[in-house]
């Protein structure tokens, strides 16, 4: 495959900016150094502020990480002793029609301990989304009414891959939540299907977890490929992980360039760690990617 120019690179972009693209909304790979607790975090892209909560929240190794998740970074976070945390989206996160996918890494440390996320809408209250490990690891789900059985955690010291899709219409949210899922999305079913009567949307990202409990890369897209590997293996070039031959195309590019914008780890192409992390060496890099092809797609 010939390989592009930068300039061509920045021109093809520049004529698909209109293009209907998976674009990542949020995330936080918790690449903070051991030890930093919750109030000084503040790091990963598309919050509205700092990480709120308890004291009793640090960052600490290692990183976690699934066959079907996107390649982790920096730290986990931990709790000592039971603490809790949440971080603010702007405005809620909204894109009626169609679907906004969410997914994080959960670790139990100690036999016994809970864990809890929370998507809440604006206010919190009705609608807000639910997800609870109890002390047997059995994980729960609710939308505010009796919780339904998800399935069993990957137990003390086994890291639990969620993925959950909302697909926002005006007559309310259908939710999709696939636990620790051995299929690419394309191809996995999910474990529970709920209804919510109502269009929320996700403005709050809560944890809870008690002593030994630990959570890590939080991701938030408007398609699967901005939250989970969409095949058995990766390619990076795929930006957009289409499927569709050639799945690597002009997409990639303007996909490439909004999750640089955008301040995704994902657009360190060549895993550089001197600030800027990203710089003109990482369109290069894609480039140079891009060229080489995908052996999967």
């Amino acid at each position: 495959m010939r390989r592009m120019s930068l300039m061509a690179c920045c021109a093809m972009v520049a004529c698909t900016a209109g293009s209907a693209l998976a674009v990542g909304i949020a995330g936080d790979q918790f690449v903070y150094a051991a030890g930093t607790p919750l109030p000084l975090m503040g790091g990963g892209f598309g919050w509205a502020g700092m990480w709120m909560g308890n004291t009793y929240v640090i960052a600490a190794p290692p990183t976690l990480a699934y066959p079907l998740a996107l390649p982790s970074a920096g730290n986990a976070i931990q709790t000592p002793a039971t603490g809790e945390a949440w971080r603010v989206l702007p405005g809620g996160v909204t894109n009626f029609g169609n679907d906004i996918w969410v997914s994080w890494m959960e670790l139990t440390g100690i036999a016994g301990g809970t864990a809890l996320v929370r998507l809440d809408p604006p206010g919190a209250g009705f609608g807000t989304l639910s997800i609870f490990k109890d002390a047997a690891g059995i994980v729960w789900a609710s939308t505010g009414g009796v919780p339904v059985a998800v399935g069993p955690s990957a137990g003390v010291g086994g890291t639990d891959f969620f993925v959950v899709r909302l697909r926002q219409f005006a007559a309310g949210t259908g939710i999709a939540i696939y636990l620790n899922p051995g299929l690419a999305l394309s191809a996995a079913v999910p474990n529970l299907v709920l209804a919510d009567p109502l269009p929320y949307s996700p403005a709050r990202y809560y944890w809870r977890g008690d002593g030994g409990q630990r959570l890590d890369e939080i991701r938030i897209g408007t398609g699967p490929g901005d939250v989970a590997l969409l095949g058995a293996t990766t390619c990076y070039a795929n930006c957009d992980g289409s499927t569709t031959v050639p799945c690597l195309n002009v997409n990639d590019f303007a996909c490439f360039l909004n999750k640089f914008a955008a301040g995704d780890p994902y657009a360190n192409c060549d895993g550089s760690t001197t600030a800027p992390v990203l710089n003109v060496n990482d369109f290069g890099c894609y480039l140079n990617k891009f060229a080489a092809g995908c052996s999967n797609c």
